[in-house]
């Protein structure tokens, strides 16, 4: 697979942005690439209605490449998104005497981080508006 967005794009995306700093100074153009590449393949395996939404595009849409540059950050500042965290899943710990709670949920990983998701609810919000055009077979 290829990726949504070319390291030029993520570049030009992280150049603006506050936290990119990461991405632009110590990571080599191949890294940056896998990154793109996985992220992307992330994004089309866990986000269900990616993939029927793009049958209407020749080209990624801008938040789609702006998003695939953000989780490939990520991807290279976390490492692996199915890891976890020691953490995961406590509500609560306190130091002494030992008293520890969890929270109910089962502790799954999400491997799309919550904000990239949010980055691609305005392609979700306007699926079957005027940014998507329907398939019509007669």
């Amino acid at each position: 697979m290829v990726s949504f967005a070319t390291v030029e794009e993520a570049d030009e995306y992280h150049a603006n942005h506050l936290f990119g700093a990461n991405w632009r100074e110590d990571i080599e153009v191949e890294d940056k690439e896998m990154a793109l590449e996985t992220a992307s393949r992330l994004l089309v395996a866990h986000v269900p209605w990616l993939t029927g939404y793009l049958r209407y595009y020749t080209v990624a849409p801008l938040v789609l490449k702006e998003a695939t540059a953000e989780f490939a950050r990520r991807l290279i500042e976390r490492g692996d998104p199915f890891a976890g965290s020691d953490t995961s899943g406590m509500k609560r710990m306190k130091a002494g005497p030992v008293d520890v709670e969890f929270t109910d949920s089962s502790g799954e990983v999400t491997a799309v981080p919550v904000e990239v998701l949010a980055m691609l609810s305005v392609l979700q919000e306007h699926r079957g508006s005027s940014l998507s055009v329907p398939l019509v077979r007669y």
